[in-house]
């Protein structure tokens, strides 16, 4: 992928629904390997504000009723993103093999941060870094 290019589709992954827990859902799959520190997408954000996407109830009704909630970014300043491309389609994982990173306010980069074989899973950690890092303090604590 090009840098100078501020967003840029992708052509190293694709969709795939698949089955899980029962439930009907999609999964970002290699198209081909990719190695470590590839860039595999560059995508726009939608930036909305966060009270227009999350209500009082998210969390006692999470996972009953899928709504753009379930597909959007935490973002500074009370708002929250709608990544566009694949962006909003990766799965969460522990131990993922790419990470994402916020450009100029508008713009998503996602990296393998390990080799991924083709066939393989994409997946991303949604935990921010902030809450991880608080995590790891707590436990030093103890």
């Amino acid at each position: 992928m090009d840098m100078t290019q501020k967003f840029e589709a992708t052509t190293l992954v694709m969709v795939k629904r698949r089955k899980k827990y029962n439930k009907q859902s999609r999964a970002i799959i290699a198209k081909e390997a990719i190695k470590e520190g590839t860039i595999i997408e560059k995508c726009p954000v939608i930036r909305i504000p966060y009270d227009e996407v999350y209500d009082d109830d998210l969390e006692e009704n999470a996972g009953q009723n899928p709504t753009v909630s379930h597909y959007c970014f935490n973002w500074p300043n009370d708002f929250t993103a709608l990544a566009l491309g694949y962006g909003s389609l990766y799965n969460h994982s522990k131990k993922p093999n790419a990470s994402y990173m916020e450009i100029d306010n508008d713009c998503l980069v996602f990296t393998a941060i390990k080799d991924i074989k083709k066939g393989e899973e994409v997946t991303i950690d949604y935990q921010p870094d902030e809450i991880k890092d608080m995590e790891f303090s707590q436990k030093l604590e103890q």
